[in-house]
């Protein structure tokens, strides 16, 4: 995607698939540190939050995807979130729908689990703030990933329940046209933003032009190689 050729390194094996981290990530930790008034402390132990929380979303992908015998290469952190690559996407509807949903799935579970913790111990102030952070992250990585914004997770969700009525080829085309209005959606949200807080939501524009992208490439491959 975006992270294509930006340099990137290896953190560790995790359950025989390698973790990546992409320099990119950096923008993050960054953009955090700023957020928390230059607090370094603070600003990477929510990073930190941020990064963990994507890697276990993606290993929600990678554990369906084990279940119809399909094995991951990689999982590489980046700017823009994670990716689980994968040797394919499984082709049966049933099969991508489960391995689709299951990302949102674990962070649904994660800001579950967040809560719990938080209303049922006491944990000391620093730690409860990264638990309420982690509790209300999830909440909206599972929210926002489910958006029809194909390749992401909704993109697939949707494709899945498509590819029952029709063709892949033409379940990929309507997954590719509905991530299209999703894009050009949260572009206009975007824009709003821009013109109400006078910031540029560049991370937003950059999942906007994911979508747009990524989106035809996966049509592109489905139409000729099926």
């Amino acid at each position: 995607m975006f992270a294509r050729g930006i340099p990137e390194f290896r953190l560790f094996d995790m359950f025989g698939v390698p973790v990546y981290m992409n320099v990119s990530f950096a923008v993050i930790a960054v953009m955090f540190v700023m957020d928390m008034g230059g607090d370094i402390l603070f600003g990477l132990s929510f990073a930190a939050v941020l990064a963990l929380s994507v890697l276990l979303h993606e290993f929600g992908h990678i554990g369906a995807a084990r279940g119809f015998g399909v094995r991951a290469r990689r999982v590489t952190i980046s700017l823009l979130g994670g990716c689980a690559s994968l040797d394919e996407i499984p082709r049966a509807p049933g099969a991508e729908f489960a391995t689709a949903i299951a990302g949102p799935a674990v962070s649904f579970a994660l800001s579950g689990i967040s809560y719990l913790l938080l209303r049922f111990t006491a944990p000391p102030p620093f730690f409860a703030y990264l638990l309420f952070y982690g509790m209300w992250l999830n909440l909206v990585l599972g929210c926002f990933n489910l958006l029809p914004g194909f390749p992401m997770d909704g993109g697939r969700v949707f494709r899945s329940l498509m590819a029952r009525f029709v063709s892949r080829e033409r379940a990929t085309w309507w997954a590719m046209a509905v991530g299209r209005v999703t894009a050009a959606g949260i572009a206009l949200w975007g824009v709003y933003d821009m013109a109400a807080t006078g910031s540029i939501p560049f991370i937003r524009f950059l999942i906007v032009l994911m979508i747009w992208q990524e989106g035809r490439r996966e049509y592109e491959m489905v139409r000729y190689w099926g």
